[in-house]
């Protein structure tokens, strides 16, 4: 993999050749402002020459109902033809990247985006966008013209064997297939291949299918025969990852789009498309919506048409014996991956330091500070002054992930712990398993020394500072959950949310604590009540959607607070911070300020670089 990634770092801002990389990106997204956030860090990427000079293009869901990846694949390919024409489209290989949603189980990914989530590696820098870019390179100098199709939050590590007959050429689908175990098959699409084809040992062989199972029970697989075994007894099923369709598909697919109008259901490119496909694919399918998010009155008649659309088409496999799937969409899924998994680290190359720098200080005295000259260079604000930088050792105290940061020396943070895009100019301790995600305590920012000369993060915490906007105003929320937190967990009633969990404990119990005060419904004193910690029009209660942090007007006295709050959350003691207002991640996610977010992080990018 890493040979892979690193002929795409020499393309990084040059004209591929054209069967070097992807004629047309497309990507995408939820809404027309998740949209207009992803082109505008994709103009970035271009301008700062992290990106192929290729077309890329951003697509935004239309408005309304969820419409799913199937959906989106639908309206991706009428922008394409609208852009291009049928025979321009006919002749292009398009990379579809389906980066829409809101990303709740990782909410550091939640406003940036996860298609942006940040890696440790390359040079720049590499976001999850990079990989995805990369990883399927091989393919095309075998690939005809069409759409190789996959999703924003997994990466698939592989080896190819280079002398073995694979393509993609085969007419209709063809399907990347990888050896995993039963338990993972439960949770993603299973491949059902003939008998006569499998061959475990070649890294590399093309197979047809029979049929295609969604999220299976073991007792089904084995009915089905998807269940394999090695030589040893080991048992392993073959599940999906990325699709390819060809040309003729990309057309049918869209003439059935202009023929049925906007798509108004939840309609999935894995489970409706490939579902419809094989020998013995069935419609049996079609009324199961247990995997189903949004369930409306028009799905099942729009699923069956799409069944009796694509049913018939070939679909083949390129089966990678030697390959391996990975999610990184939840903050445990990153952190393990990022931080403690040897094997996938070792495969992409990912470093522990990418892009960062440790600052080394000196403490002054306050009346050292009053007495220098003002051309001195010293900054008066704070006790510290920045000597040099430099990157850490690999005994250092300073060990995890750290990605485009800027720490202090002196500073503690475990292996496995993440940080980016986060600028520390006192020592600050972070514990296990920890994500510090855009985080700022700096002298510029008005931070002070702390009292006990060192910021403390406890194990399992999970901070990231949004810039919002409130009525014009710009303000700072510091959101923090435990890593194993569920987001996604909800109530029918108030009485019932009470017992939401939050670091483990009641959520109503955290909230008593809270005795600051709450102007965020009406604009009155009153002191914060559980009942207050949600909208009144709320249809679930869930962490997602609880008024838990505190708007503030800077960067580092939303970090500083929010250590405060920690310090409530887990000693289980009163907090009483200045008035201010309250808000949920769900707000956050509405009021965020993009456009500051990045200003700041290209702040930080040129600090970083200027630094010696």
């Amino acid at each position: 993999m890493q040979r892979i990634l690193n002929d795409y770092n020499i393309i990084r801002g040059k004209v591929p050749t054209q069967d070097e990389f992807w004629d047309v990106v497309a990507i995408t997204t939820a809404d027309e402002e998740q949209c207009k956030a992803y082109r505008k860090q994709v103009a970035w990427k271009l301008k700062r020459k992290e990106l192929p000079v290729v077309s890329f293009h951003v697509f935004a869901d239309p408005p309304g109902p969820k419409i799913g990846n199937g959906g989106s694949t639908f309206h991706a390919l009428k922008q394409l033809y609208r852009l291009y024409g049928a025979n321009e489209t006919s002749r292009k290989r398009v990379l579809l990247i389906h980066a829409g949603g809101q990303s709740k189980r990782l909410p550091s990914a939640t406003v940036i985006g996860k298609i942006f989530t940040a890696l440790p590696l390359g040079d720049p820098m590499f976001h999850m966008l990079d990989v995805k870019l990369a990883i399927y390179m091989p393919f095309i100098r075998k690939m005809r013209p069409g759409v190789f199709l996959t999703c924003a939050d997994d990466i698939e590590v592989y080896t190819l064997d280079s002398d073995a007959d694979w393509s993609f050429t085969n007419l209709g689908f063809t399907a990347l297939a990888h050896p995993a175990t039963l338990e993972f098959g439960t949770k993603h699409g299973v491949y059902v291949l003939p008998t006569d084809k499998l061959d475990f040992e070649t890294a590399t062989f093309v197979s047809d299918c029979l049929e295609v199972l969604q999220k299976p029970t073991k007792s089904l697989m084995e009915q089905k025969g998807a269940v394999c075994c090695r030589k040893n007894g080991e048992k392993f099923t073959y599940t999906d990852s990325a699709f390819y369709f060809d040309a003729d598909v990309s057309k049918e697919l869209l003439e059935f789009a202009d023929r049925q109008g906007s798509v108004s259901c939840e309609i999935d490119a894995y489970g409706d498309f490939l579902q419809a496909l094989g020998h013995r694919a069935t419609p049996n399918y079609i009324n199961n919506t247990v995997n189903v998010s949004d369930v409306n009155s028009n799905l099942i008649e729009t699923r069956m048409k799409v069944y009796d659309l694509l049913n018939g088409t070939p679909l083949h496999l390129v089966v990678l014996n030697y390959s391996r799937f990975y999610h990184l969409g939840s903050m445990e899924e990153y952190l393990f991956h990022m931080c403690q998994d040897d094997q996938f680290s070792r495969s992409m190359g990912f470093k522990r330091f990418v892009f960062s720098k440790i600052q080394s200080r000196n403490l002054l005295p306050d009346s050292s500070r009053e007495t220098e000259n003002e051309g001195s260079g010293i900054e008066k604000r704070a006790g510290y002054h920045q000597q040099c930088a430099y990157e850490p050792p690999d005994n250092a105290s300073i060990q995890g992930c750290i990605m485009h940061s800027l720490l202090t020396e002196s500073s503690l943070i475990q292996p496995s712990s993440v940080v980016e895009y986060s600028h520390f100019d006192f020592p600050i301790q972070i514990d296990g398993r920890c994500i510090i995600s855009h985080c700022t305590y700096a002298q510029a920012d008005g931070a002070q020394l702390p009292s006990e000369h060192s910021l403390h993060v406890y194990p399992g915490t999970f901070l990231h500072t949004v810039p919002v906007n409130v009525d014009g105003q710009s303000w700072y929320a510091t959101v923090m959950f435990h890593v194993e937190d569920d987001l996604k967990a909800s109530a029918n009633t108030l009485k019932e949310a009470e017992g939401l969990k939050y670091f483990g404990q009641k959520l109503s119990d955290v909230i008593d604590r809270y005795k600051g005060i709450d102007i965020v419904r009406d604009g009155h004193r009153a002191e914060r009540r559980f009942e207050r910690a949600f909208e009144v029009t709320t249809p679930k209660y869930s962490l997602w959607a609880a008024k838990l942090f505190p708007l503030l007007k800077s960067r580092s006295q939303s970090f500083q607070v929010a250590l405060d709050c920690l310090q409530t959350v887990l000693k289980q003691r009163d907090f009483a911070p200045i008035p201010c207002m309250y808000v949920s991640m769900a707000d956050v996610a509405e009021l965020r300020d993009l456009d500051l977010m990045l200003d700041e992080r290209n702040e930080l990018h040129e600090k970083l670089k200027a630094i010696v």
